[in-house]
C-alpha cells in the first residue's frame, strides 16, 4: 500500500462569519469588562472592518485578550497567528503549540487535530507519537475528516499505537466518506488485497474511481493500470490512457514513464515518439530509473529525438547509479562508460 503523506497544520486564520447583531459600542464595553465572547466578537469586527475601521493590530489585541480569558476559538486562532507569523507577529512555534494545546484541552476539534500534527512532526514540541495518536483520536471522534485519515495511518503503520489494520480500515472509511481522497485511495488498495477487510475488487474499483475523480494522482495512476490490464474490469485502453495521463499531468513520475511508453507503443493512443520522449524525459528528471534507462536508449538510437551518445551515457549512468542492472549492462554493451 502506498503511504500517503500526513496532513499538515492549516495555517490560515479561522475567520468564521459572525452575525454582528449587537451595537459595536456595547461590544466594546463588554470586552473592556472582561467578557471573552465580547473580546472575540470585537476582534472579528476589527478584522472585518464591521462597525469599526479595519485594524489588524486591534484585532490581534482583542483576539489574544479573548484567548487569555478562555475562548477556545480565540486560543486556536492565536496558535495559528504564532505558527505562521500573521500581521507582523514573529513566528514562535512554542507559543503556537501552547495556544493550540489550550484550545484543544477546551474541546476545539480543529485544535485537537493540529495538536496531533504538531506532536507527530515535533513542531513546537518534542515529537511524541503517542500524544499525536491521542489527539488525532479525540478530533476524529468529533468528526474531523483529516484527523480520521491520520488516525487510520497511525493504526495502519503502528505509529503511536499497535498495528491494527481493521481499525485502520474503519477510520479510512470514515474519512473517505467525508471526501478525503487519500483515504479513498487507501480503501481501494485495502479492498484490492484483502488488507484489513475481505477482498472485493468491485469495491476496490469503486473507491479508486471516486478518489481519482477527486483528483488523487495515485488513484488515477492505479485506475489507469487497472483498465490497461483488465484486473477485475474489462480491458479499456482508452480509459487506461486517460487516467494515466491525468496522473502524469500532476507530476507523478511513474505515471509519466507509463504515459511515455503508451505513446511509444501506441497503446490507447496513436504512436507519437516525440510525446513519448517528452514524458519519458519528464519522468527521468523526477528520478525514475526505468525512465532514465529508456531515455538513454532513445538518445542512443535517435528514437524520438536526435541521437546523442553523450546524453545517452549521462542518463544510463544515472539509471545505473540508482541500481538499474539493465542500465549497467547497456553502458558496457554500447561502450558508454
Amino acid at each position: 500500500m502506498k503511504k500517503v503523506g500526513l496532513a499538515v497544520v492549516v495555517l490560515s486564520l479561522f475567520l468564521a462569519v459572525n452575525a454582528f447583531a449587537r451595537d459595536v459600542e456595547a461590544v466594546k464595553k463588554d470586552a473592556a469588562r472582561g467578557s471573552a465572547a465580547a473580546g472575540f466578537d470585537l476582534a472579528m469586527r476589527y478584522m472585518a472592518g464591521d462597525g469599526v475601521a479595519a485594524d489588524k493590530k486591534q484585532a490581534l489585541y482583542w483576539m489574544e485578550k479573548s484567548a487569555e480569558r478562555g475562548n477556545p476559538v480565540a486560543q486556536y486562532n492565536m496558535g495559528l497567528v504564532y505558527h505562521d507569523g500573521v500581521a507582523g507577529v514573529r513566528v514562535d512555534r512554542k507559543k503556537a503549540f501552547l495556544w493550540i494545546k489550550k484550545s484543544a484541552e477546551n474541546g476545539n476539534m480543529k485544535a485537537r487535530y493540529n495538536l496531533g500534527v504538531m506532536y507527530e512532526k515535533g513542531d513546537g514540541v518534542t515529537k511524541d507519537l503517542k500524544q499525536a495518536f491521542s489527539w488525532y483520536e479525540k478530533s476524529a471522534r468529533q468528526g474531523h475528516a483529516d484527523a480520521r485519515y491520520n488516525l487510520g495511518m497511525m493504526y495502519y503503520h503502528g505509529r503511536g499505537v499497535a498495528v491494527d489494520r481493521k481499525k485502520a480500515f474503519f477510520w479510512y472509511k470514515e474519512s473517505a466518506e467525508q471526501g478525503v481522497s487519500d483515504a479513498g485511495y487507501n480503501l481501494g488498495a485495502m479492498y484490492a488485497t484483502g488488507d484489513g477487510v475481505e477482498r472485493d475488487l468491485k469495491k476496490s474499483l469503486s473507491w479508486y474511481k471516486k478518489s481519482a475523480g477527486q483528483g488523487n494522482a495515485a488513484a488515477q495512476y492505479v485506475l489507469g493500470r487497472i483498465y490497461l490490464s483488465g484486473n477485475g474490469v474489462a480491458v479499456d485502453r482508452k480509459k487506461g490512457f486517460y487516467w494515466i495521463e491525468k496522473s502524469a499531468e500532476q507530476g507523478r513520475a511513474d505515471a509519466g514513464y507509463s504515459l511515455g511508453m503508451l505513446y511509444y507503443a501506441g497503446n490507447g493512443v496513436g504512436v507519437n515518439k516525440k510525446k513519448a520522449f517528452y514524458w519519458v524525459k519528464k519522468s527521468a528528471e523526477h528520478k525514475n530509473d526505468d525512465a532514465r534507462l529508456v531515455l538513454g536508449l532513445m538518445y542512443l538510437l535517435g528514437d524520438g529525438v536526435k541521437a546523442d551518445r553523450t546524453q545517452a551515457a549521462l542518463w544510463m549512468k544515472r539509471a545505473a547509479a540508482g541500481g538499474n542492472a539493465k542500465a549497467e549492462a547497456m553502458l558496457v554493451r554500447y561502450h558508454l562508460q
